[in-house]
């Protein structure tokens, strides 16, 4: 599972009034408070009017529009550091530079313990970066970094509040000091356009893939790259413009992204062939996208499945659950969980002897940003059944198939529930609780949202497990704020004798259309 987000802008070309509309729904653990607050206010003198959502006290709007540009952010899942192998003298206190020898700076940071002294961690610094950790050979590696750098952090996301094109976002968005993000924007004039937000490093030497030694001086970053050299997407001849944390550039663009372990890409498929299922696109269109929860990744899981149960007889209720999963990650589909789960099970299954085998070289080796890919190689293990490849504790490939099936009904059981009531539902169930709740439980009972099954999963559109999910919704064409739709997880206020806490839950929930913009005013606070 990756949480990462949705968005993306259909041009005025499609839509009846001429505007692009923009939808964009960041994936995120969700707690009691949210982790965004809804916000709006004027720009005096101005016609920008500022809608949308930002972190609780921030003066900036995350994401939004100011009615004449748009906007959504998702994680680019590009490659924006380095690691470094330095190369250390005898004693080790040196590591080698481009200019020789250099010794470690090395600072103290105290971290303060209630009822304890201080505790005070050593870091190592270099010419590069921080020195991190080493690798399986105990090479000590360094970290080069953005984000290490003045320019990856800054408030340059303020000039949205008065930027009035896309063109005009997409021209700044080098200079914007925020963690690399795909930029989404569209305009009251039907101008779309996608780019990377923040500052991208020129690779000399070396393309990011493979962590490579800098002490020779033929390795290094060359500055950032310039507006002209930075990846772009301005009014493609479709329309339409979407990312979900998969990979969206190749050629010379995908070079200076690099990979960061990128999403496998079937949410970002399933929301392409919606947005081409149709010519023209109104508000409540795209909340239909994001809303998504056709279960398309896992249909040829479904079906091979199928025809492996249809032989044995001692599957008859699981092949019936099966047969009649109707497609969806539906919460009240019993068939749908076991596919699912069925599919992650084969996969821990054909892998565990290369598990087992990286870790004779590194006990905690996990698959981690690997694991997203894993479907190419897993799929192939399915249905091709290499000899080489079978697990040697299986017989064969067809006994690791039930194996695997059998360990995924053993753990939907372990709730004590019949098959026809193990639906997705209990399962996906809300886990939505204030972050006190882990150290005092009792708090639950009136800080927690409900524990409702809730439909979507990993790979579609309506992304969501118990604690994670879209954090928020907005679906917005700028200067027509009025018909935009927003959702938020939870409530405004996380004081849970509000009547504020919960509001607009519901809504998130259900999938039902709530305004974008603010209704008459209820409640006046004047600051003096």
């Amino acid at each position: 599972m990756i949480f990462g987000s949705n968005n993306w802008v259909v041009g005025g070309a499609l839509t009846e009034h001429g505007a692009a509309i923009v939808a964009d729904d960041m994936h995120l653990a969700i707690t009691v408070p949210n982790i965004w607050y809804r916000a709006g206010w004027n720009i005096p003198g101005t016609e920008f009017e500022m809608r949308g959502t930002t972190l609780p006290g921030g003066p900036i709007l995350v994401a939004g529009s100011n009615r004449k540009v748009a906007w959504g952010f998702t994680n680019t899942t590009a490659d924006w550091g380095d690691l470094i192998p330095l190369e250390l003298s005898e004693d080790k206190g040196q590591y080698l530079t481009p200019e020789g020898w250099k010794n470690f700076i090395v600072e103290d940071e105290a971290i303060a313990v209630k009822g304890k002294p201080d505790e005070i961690l050593k870091v190592r610094k270099t010419i590069w970066g921080p020195v991190i950790g080493e690798d399986h050979n105990g090479n000590l590696l360094a970290y080069r970094w953005v984000a290490h750098d003045v320019r990856g952090a800054n408030m340059n996301l303020l000039e949205m509040e008065t930027i009035g094109t896309t063109r005009g976002a997409m021209d700044i968005a080098p200079e914007l000091g925020i963690p690399h993000q795909n930029f989404v924007l569209g305009d009251s004039e039907g101008n779309i356009g996608w780019t990377v937000a923040g500052p991208i490093p020129r690779r000399v030497g070396l393309d990011g893939s493979r962590s490579v030694s800098w002490a020779d001086g033929s390795a290094y970053w060359d500055g950032y790259l310039p507006l002209e050299e930075q990846p772009h997407v301005y009014n493609p001849p479709s329309h339409r413009i979407w990312t979900a944390n998969a990979r969206t550039m190749d050629g010379e663009f995908l070079r200076v992204m690099g990979d960061g372990g990128y999403a496998l890409g079937a949410r970002q498929q399933q929301i392409r062939d919606d947005l081409f299922a149709k010519e023209t696109f109104n508000e409540q269109d795209l909340l239909d996208i994001q809303l998504d929860d056709r279960a398309i990744f896992l249909t040829r899981w479904q079906e091979h499945l199928l025809s492996l149960l249809e032989s044995e007889a001692d599957y008859a209720e699981v092949l019936e659950q099966v047969k009649n999963w109707g497609a969806r990650a539906s919460a009240d589909s019993v068939g749908y969980r076991i596919v699912r789960n069925f599919r992650l099970r084969f996969i821990d299954l054909t892998t565990a002897p290369v598990l087992t085998y990286m870790r004779r070289f590194d006990e905690g080796f996990e698959f981690n940003r690997v694991n997203r890919q894993m479907e190419y190689p897993a799929w192939e293990m399915l249905s091709g059944e290499p000899a080489h490849l079978l697990n040697p504790e299986y017989q064969n490939w067809r006994a690791l198939k039930l194996a695997a099936l059998d360990s995924a009904l053993a753990e939907m059981a372990e709730g004590g529930l019949p098959l026809a009531e193990q639906t997705w539902g209990v399962q996906n169930s809300a886990k939505i609780r204030h972050p006190l709740s882990r150290a005092v439980p009792a708090v639950n009972w009136f800080t927690a949202m409900p524990e409702e099954p809730l439909p979507g999963d990993s790979h579609m559109p309506r992304f969501q497990s118990a604690t994670n999910g879209a954090s928020e919704r907005l679906v917005v064409a700028p200067g027509r704020e009025e018909h935009g739709i927003f959702h938020m997880a939870t409530g405004q206020s996380a004081h849970p004798l509000s009547p504020f806490f919960g509001n607009g839950h519901r809504d998130w929930v259900e999938g039902k259309p709530s305004s974008f913009t603010e209704k008459a005013a209820a409640y006046t606070l004047t600051l003096q």
